[in-house]
């Protein structure tokens, strides 16, 4: 099973989502990797049936208390950063992988431009399962549309890692 990242959480959060199991999953790794408050206690023992609002005030207190503001938009890119390694190491397809970032780019009445790429990518790679040219990405074909996916979220990966880099660095 996958390890939650608090990425996810926070991107869950961003996006007004909550699930559950997710929650607990990402609640009890915490603890399990030694992070223990009282809010991740109490949101990894919760089971089924779950109360949104409920499960939702809890996860944000535990974000609280383990030190994440309430500024998510670093978290939505570290998660797609985490997506798109996924896809690059094989442990997601990365059509997948890309489809899932691409998704991210519109939510909440927001755009995020910086994933507005894979949003026109994951586009892209459907019109060229059905037809010979899509209007999507320049120059993208069939035959490229697989390496022009992986360059691109090796290059986000990339900024995304040095983005985190200077964050740290400057605090």
């Amino acid at each position: 099973m996958k390890v939650i990242s608090t990425a996810a959480i926070r991107t869950a959060r961003a996006l007004g989502r909550v699930d559950g199991e997710q929650c607990a999953s990402w609640a009890t790794s915490m603890l399990e990797r030694g992070v223990d408050t009282p809010h991740l206690r109490k949101l990894a023992g919760v089971l089924p049936p779950f109360n949104p609002f409920e499960l939702a005030a809890i996860r944000d207190r535990a974000l609280e208390e383990i030190g994440c503001d309430s500024d998510d938009e670093p978290s939505v890119s570290e998660f797609s950063a985490e997506l798109l390694r996924d896809g690059l190491d094989g442990s997601l397809e990365l059509t997948d992988a890309v489809r899932q970032v691409g998704e991210l780019c519109f939510t909440q009445d927001q755009h995020r431009a910086h994933l507005f790429d894979f949003y026109l990518l994951a586009h892209a790679h459907d019109d060229l399962a059905v037809m010979e040219v899509s209007g999507y990405w320049p120059d993208a074909m069939r035959e490229n549309i697989g390496a022009i996916m992986r360059e691109r979220a090796q290059q986000f990966v990339k900024e995304v890692l040095a983005e985190a880099s200077e964050r740290v660095d400057g605090e």
